[in-house]
């Protein structure tokens, strides 16, 4: 199979349509199936894959070599999920106590809200975000019940806050991301006001939490992806999230006025050819004739459009640069401020930027 095949395939595990003819085949061929788990392993999927699996007979037929793991790897997820909803309660319980409202972002709340339940969607942390003048009161807060940095306070963090949208902090082995905004980079403008205006209320893991708009969840989506494929690291799990959100908004959200407030942030322009790209990859254009409507006639401005050249986008190794070329190409933003902002950024966190860590570590395992 193909990146394109694969990713549909896990577009139909999650979403449903698959039959169960297209999993028996692997009955036959479990050297097949053992690739596409791999493939699934990478990209947060094989959750997906033995709940579709454990429909069919294929499971007494299939080698343990090939069906352990992902047996093993389904009940530890599950576990998993349990301990970090019962942080994300610890954390609503603190922050309401103090009167400090959060927004609960991707997580449990897509699994639940996108997949239908908390175990149809790997998640690994807790993401959740508070207003700019209640980041430091959150993290003093989060720091009483044991979450802490991963690094000890270094003199100039303070100034390394004015590039950071989010701090991970860190507990027996759990995290959570405390956001301060959605994304923070020099061309941007996303309406902070607007996010906190449009919170909605809804149950996550039995919990009463707030959430993203419906379009500043597709926003926010967009956005992930673009600093992913910046640095080479999407996977088909993200891109499988703003499908799902799209499929969500047809119908209910209009588009060109989604696009305009995204032109008023400045991150149209990426938003628009994440849309596509995401459109592209999992073969659904026809699928939402209102928003191709809109993003067909930008087609042509498009950098990347064909489908092998979005499959690879996707499927790039991390010391490959062709995919920073796309970002640099889509960015709302002057180049050479932005490259001079991250490197400031490393200066204060004296740290490489992503992409150069994962540089380092690609080359370190060819050695």
């Amino acid at each position: 199979m193909d990146f394109k095949s694969k990713v549909l395939l896990c577009k139909k595990l999650c979403v449903g349509g698959f039959e169960a003819g297209e999993l028996r085949r692997f009955a036959g061929e479990s050297d097949e199936l053992a690739e596409f788990a791999e493939f699934a392993l990478r990209n947060q999927q094989r959750l997906p894959l033995i709940r579709a699996l454990e429909k069919t007979d294929l499971i007494s037929r299939l080698p343990e070599s090939v069906i352990g793991p992902l047996q093993r790897y389904s009940r530890s997820q599950a576990a998993r999920h349990d301990v970090l909803c019962g942080i994300l309660l610890e954390i609503d319980t603190m922050l309401r106590s103090h009167r400090i409202d959060y927004i609960l972002l991707k997580g449990p709340a897509y699994a639940e809200h996108l997949y239908g339940d908390r175990d149809g969607r790997h998640f690994d942390d807790i993401d959740i975000l508070v207003r700019l003048d209640d980041h430091n009161r959150a993290e003093s807060l989060l720091s009483e019940i044991g979450f802490k940095p991963d690094e000890a306070p270094r003199p100039w963090d303070a100034l390394l806050r004015n590039f950071e949208h989010a701090i991970t902090l860190s507990r027996d082995g759990y995290k959570v991301d405390l956001h301060r905004q959605l994304r923070r980079r020099p061309a941007y403008r996303i309406n902070d006001a607007e996010i906190w205006s449009t919170r909605q209320e809804r149950k996550v893991a039995g919990v009463e939490v707030g959430l993203l708009s419906p379009e500043y969840e597709l926003a926010a989506t967009a956005l992930e992806i673009a600093h992913d494929l910046e640095r080479n690291a999407c996977t088909v799990k993200t891109a499988l999230d703003l499908y799902l959100l799209i499929r969500r908004a047809e119908g209910q959200i209009e588009w060109s006025r989604f696009f305009a407030d995204r032109e008023l942030e400045n991150i149209e322009p990426l938003v628009t050819n994440v849309f596509a790209l995401v459109l592209g990859l999992t073969g659904s254009w026809d699928e939402f004739p209102t928003l191709s409507a809109y993003l067909r006639p930008m087609e042509k401005g498009f950098p990347i459009k064909d489908p092998v050249s979005v499959a690879a986008l996707f499927d790039r190794e991390v010391d490959d640069g062709r995919n920073r070329v796309w970002f640099r190409k889509v960015y709302p933003g002057n180049s050479i401020i932005y490259w001079s902002w991250l490197g400031m950024a490393f200066l204060c966190s004296r740290r490489p930027p992503r992409f150069l860590s994962a540089m380092q570590q690609q080359a370190a395992k060819r050695q």
